[in-house]
């Protein structure tokens, strides 16, 4: 539990003092995390799985059926690689700054991945999401978790097997 808190932290200062000194967090990353191809537009995450950043911002069911449609899901996390690498990844290829949706939805009053991999886990930290009334969830910049209305629309990252 400690090490996703500290990992998170980590990536969070990482950002904040790169912004604050003027210095660019595509380099940073870059440093950390390479974007491996796995495909037109896909980069891999990890020896399993391929991501792949989408172009607009959907409403969580859109956003799903997209990915569906490339015979994936929107993205899981297995650990603290994965949320380090996917935020790098928003740097590396976009510069975004803006929440996207998180691969969880409640289900019986608790967030289940999309990807049918079970219930969301925090890492040990006290699972906000299954909290608030909200049915989806996002993941902000800073790695933060937090329920949403499933009619918002945000960005989102498709995950798929490859």
């Amino acid at each position: 539990m400690l090490p996703v808190v500290t990992a998170v932290l980590l990536v969070v200062l990482m950002f904040m003092k790169n912004s604050a000194a003027g210095e660019n967090e595509e380099q940073e990353c870059q440093e950390h995390f390479s974007l491996v191809p796995c495909g037109s537009g896909w980069y891999r995450l990890d020896s399993s799985r391929c991501v792949l950043n989408a172009p607009t911002a959907e409403t969580y069911d859109d956003a799903e059926m997209i990915c569906q449609n490339q015979g994936a899901n929107l993205v899981s996390f297995r650990g603290r690689d994965d949320l380090i690498q996917v935020l790098c990844q928003w740097f590396i290829e976009k510069n975004e700054r803006v929440p996207h949706w998180l691969g969880a939805r409640k289900q019986e009053g608790e967030f289940q991945w999309a990807d049918g991999s079970g219930r969301v886990s925090d890492g040990g930290r006290r699972n906000f999401l299954n909290e608030q009334a909200e049915d989806c969830a996002e993941i902000t910049i800073y790695g933060l978790w937090k329920g949403i209305s499933c009619s918002a629309t945000r960005n989102f990252v498709c995950q798929k097997t490859g």
